[in-house]
């Protein structure tokens, strides 16, 4: 909410609250004049260094309840993101993550490794939801999580309690106990949500380890469409795994180790994070080769649906920023001002003459 930037020529810039004196870090984004903090940091150090800031937290919920549902096995991504948009428009989720097949497999397997992966993988939803419902009282998520299992019957999803299944498939172990089995300690009376979020980071992790018997590697292309874009964006989306990526024309989607994953929640439900995962060896050039290539062609479908980049990938900036018009003249303009002589990042992106 508050940032101190110094330019290259020594020049200390402030944004937010804080430029103004003697008024320091309030905790609000705003500030006087053009709001150009979002210009400065999506621009990788373009403009200046970054020195202090101020950042808002938020406290977690006293209570959190897990749930988990799926359109089931024949179930398509069009009805996934119906469900997404009406849960999203009734604001009762304090996290909402939407992935596939093998994710959720990797993540059985860390729990009960006597389960394959290969095994098991086509027998899972190609489309799976999860996440957390949180509230101060146990009638608040009560009320929350009833509201999330009408939205489920509306949209003829199948739901589950997560609770049940991670102690099934933990041998009758909680939460607590799985942490252990991947090696985290949770303190006592620690709360469910920062519990999950250590055990859901863990597992990210070693899902590529799995999948590839210890040579996985992760990298992912995100981007923030329209919700309703997000089923046609993936069609594309496949197409270039179809033709730049698959290793195997014979394997089914679901044995790719790569796939669409959504993020939430997102106010109103204008808009969700749709991020495209890759689990590859780093061992194998051709692969790497593949993979650059491919990085490449799914930030040009993004771009053509109109989805904003996560973050500019693999000279990613070359693709969004000339189809943005007025702002993309008035990023060349504000880089003229801010650093004249172009030594921040010369070519980071196409916002100079010179660029190359």
């Amino acid at each position: 909410v508050n940032m101190t930037w110094v330019l290259p020529d020594g020049e200390i810039l402030k944004l937010g609250p804080s430029s103004l004196p003697d008024v320091g870090p309030v905790p609000v984004a705003y500030g006087p004049g053009p709001g150009i903090s979002g210009m400065l940091i999506g621009a990788y150090g373009m403009f200046g260094i970054c020195t202090e800031m101020t950042i808002k937290i938020l406290p977690e919920k006293k209570l959190y309840r897990l749930y988990f549902c799926t359109p089931g096995p024949e179930g398509g991504l069009e009805r996934c993101v119906d469900f997404i948009y009406k849960l999203m428009r009734e604001d009762v989720v304090d996290f909402m993550y939407k992935t596939g097949a093998c994710t959720t497999v990797a993540g059985i397997h860390l729990i009960s490794p006597d389960l394959k992966p290969e095994d098991m993988v086509e027998m899972m939803p190609e489309n799976v939801i999860f996440g957390l419902v949180g509230g101060d009282t146990e009638e608040e998520v009560e009320i929350k999580y009833g509201i999330l299992q009408e939205i489920v019957e509306q949209c003829d999803m199948m739901s589950m309690d997560v609770q049940m299944l991670l102690a099934g498939l933990g041998g009758g172990a909680g939460i607590s106990e799985i942490a252990g089995g991947l090696g985290l300690e949770l303190k006592e009376g620690e709360e469910l949500g920062t519990a999950m979020n250590k055990v859901l980071n863990k597992l990210g992790g070693l899902i590529g380890a799995v999948m590839h018997g210890g040579r996985g590697s992760f990298q992912f292309v995100a981007c923030m469409p329209k919700l309703e874009k997000i089923p046609e964006i993936t069609r594309d989306f496949y197409r270039v795994v179809e033709r730049y990526w698959l290793p195997d024309p014979t394997l089914s989607k679901k044995r790719l180790m790569t796939g669409t994953v959504v993020q939430g929640p997102f106010p109103f439900a204008r808009c969700g994070t749709l991020e495209n995962d890759f689990y590859w060896d780093p061992g194998n050039p051709e692969i790497i080769k593949k993979a650059t290539e491919a990085y490449r062609k799914v930030m040009e479908v993004n771009a053509r649906h109109g989805a904003m980049q996560f973050r500019h990938m693999n000279n990613g900036g070359e693709i969004e920023l000339p189809k943005l018009g007025t702002y993309w003249e008035v990023l060349k303009e504000t880089k003229k001002l801010f650093d004249p002589d172009n030594l921040m990042h010369p070519d980071i992106d196409p916002v100079t003459e010179d660029y190359i």
